[in-house]
């Protein structure tokens, strides 16, 4: 999370896309360890330098994309987002998801947990109506970071979670094949980006 925030802070285009070393749980900048985990003492967790809710990483992908401004000074939080959903949108239709943006509907959940609610702002599988990436932007004078996780566990997310207590929404199933390419998928999104 940490190397993501310095993405934003160096002032110049990055993006990494990794995964973790066992079952960790991320929380949104602005909430409170002791209120959303089940036990801050046992749960491995990391506060994430964007907002939104905990996401409990098992499975997923995660991708930290930074990007300066267009015009200097300029602050259109809608166009940044489209900037930097961008080539996650076309690497996950590249692997033969359909994809949009959250209807701005919020669904089920007990506002703790990212993948109990689906939210304008999340992306979603056009076919199943499922939530394929929760997303979470961080904003500053110079530019713009995105966080997404993206549940890639052929066995999806965790319908119940022991380390936060909350539901989740069945998550979108994804073939080995879909799971294997996910990562170059992105870099060559990324790479089209830069050079687009």
């Amino acid at each position: 999370m940490g190397a993501d925030e310095a993405l934003l802070l160096s002032g110049v285009p990055g993006a990494r896309v990794y995964q973790w070393d066992g079952v960790w749980v991320s929380l949104g900048r602005f909430q409170q360890p002791s209120l959303v985990l089940a036990d801050a003492t046992v749960t491995p967790w990391v506060m994430r330098p964007t907002g939104g809710l905990a996401v409990v990483h098992d499975g997923d992908w995660t991708f930290g994309y930074a990007l300066p401004h267009e015009v200097e000074g300029e602050r259109n939080t809608r166009r940044a987002y489209e900037r930097l959903t961008a080539p996650l949108i076309r690497a996950l239709e590249s692997l033969g998801f359909s994809v949009a943006y959250g209807g701005g509907e919020v669904r089920g959940g007990d506002g703790i947990d990212c993948f109990a609610f689906s939210s304008r702002y999340d992306l979603v599988e056009v076919r199943s109506g499922l939530k394929i990436a929760g997303c979470a932007m961080r904003m500053t004078r110079a530019g713009a970071l995105l966080q997404a996780s993206i549940p890639a566990s052929l066995t999806g997310v965790l319908d119940e979670s022991p380390l936060i207590g909350g539901t989740s929404l069945p998550s979108v199933r994804w073939s080995a094949g879909q799971r294997e390419g996910f990562a170059e998928a992105v870099e060559r999104e990324i790479l089209y980006s830069s050079i687009g």
